[in-house]
């Protein structure tokens, strides 16, 4: 998918973006910024919270806000940034505070951010301290992954089952529904909880087995959420 057209990103805009949700956040970014940097962008990932170590063999890791206030980058690339890096070769990413001392570097096109985490399951509850989403954040894109639909509620597919059970009202063994769906959308609770100045939604993960009620969901979100600019169907990656 050509993100930058989905999204209606204007790559000669100092853009800051966060990813938060679930299914597929990772991957998203990735492509986000690898076309970014076809454009002739540079490009920095980053988190308000922890990511992996990325897998490319040329990614940077920078350690310091400072330096990254001051780094004048020399041509067009992609800089993976964090404070430090666990045990679990994890970056540790910046507060509010610190991306926007981060922002304020000119020679930075776009600070993609991820806000939160999800085990790298499809669905997700939130806890009351996510997702961390900076008050410089331009673009919200909220990632839910759309193959939880016909899934058991168990710790195979849902993180923080306990906030998931709470707003959807399904408990432990019950099967995961697209009403479901909707409501992690909508309730004030849920994946939207912290917005942008301009939100998407990504209904990520769609394969054939679910794409007769994918449709539906798109329809009862776009008349309820006013608040999203555009819902995005994206599937499921082979």
């Amino acid at each position: 998918m050509n993100y930058i057209n989905a999204l209606n990103i204007d790559v000669n805009q100092k853009t800051v973006i966060t990813v938060t949700g679930s299914g597929g956040k990772t991957t998203i970014i990735s492509e986000l910024a690898n076309q970014l940097l076809e454009a002739g962008k540079k490009v920095v990932i980053t988190t308000t919270t922890k990511i992996y170590l990325p897998e490319a063999n040329n990614a940077i890791t920078i350690l310091n806000e400072t330096i990254l206030k001051h780094i004048n980058l020399q041509y067009q690339g992609i800089v993976f940034a964090g404070k430090s890096i666990d045990s679990n070769n994890k970056l540790q990413g910046f507060t509010n505070e610190e991306i926007s001392m981060i922002h304020k570097n000119p020679n930075i096109n776009f600070l993609i951010i991820e806000g939160d985490g999800s085990k790298r399951l499809p669905i997700k509850g939130y806890a009351f301290y996510e997702p961390v989403v900076p008050d410089t954040t331009d673009i919200l894109i909220s990632v839910i992954g759309l193959n939880a639909i016909g899934k058991t509620v168990d710790d195979t597919s849902v993180h923080r089952i306990d906030k998931f059970e709470e707003i959807t009202g399904k408990s432990s063994g019950a099967t995961i529904g697209k009403e479901d769906i909707i409501k992690l959308i909508l309730s004030p609770d849920g994946y939207f909880k912290c917005r942008g100045k301009k939100n998407y939604l990504i209904l990520n993960q769609v394969n054939d087995n679910i794409y007769h009620v994918v449709g539906a969901v798109k329809d009862e979100l776009e008349k309820k959420a006013s608040f999203i600019e555009k819902i995005i169907i994206n599937g499921e990656k082979q």
